[in-house]
């Protein structure tokens, strides 16, 4: 098996609405995230906010390991976020960083290891 890398994906709800809609809140967590977890990043933090038909503010970090994004929906009091990476992260801190930014007390989260099958004749 070729380890591609690990995926956390996580949906929270019951978030605080004007924490969500602060571009600058989430700005700060796109920076603040990979550096807690030792990840590079290699560009500078996207924030683009659309209006219609309801706000949402979508944030994207490009990182050495890969990336981290974020979608935020004040109106609905939602976030989503995934953060991808080749190397291993702390999924709990990144989940702390998540909630103490947007004081959410419910979420779904996935981790999952990516991989591709060994090639043919190679041992698994």
């Amino acid at each position: 098996m070729i380890e591609l890398g690990w995926h956390w994906i996580v949906d929270a709800f019951d978030c605080d609405g004007a924490a969500l809609a602060d571009r600058g809140a989430l700005l700060r967590l796109l920076t603040d995230v990979p550096q807690v977890l030792g990840l590079r990043v290699v560009g500078e933090p996207q924030v683009h906010i659309e209006s219609a038909p309801e706000p949402l503010l979508v944030g994207l970090v490009l990182l050495a390991e890969s990336h981290f994004s974020v979608h935020a929906r004040p109106a609905q009091r939602v976030l989503h976020a995934d953060l991808f990476s080749c190397v291993r992260f702390d999924v709990e801190r990144c989940l702390l960083e998540l909630q103490q930014a947007y004081g959410f007390r419910e979420h779904r989260a996935h981790f999952f290891e990516r991989n591709l099958p060994a090639p043919a004749g190679e041992p698994t």
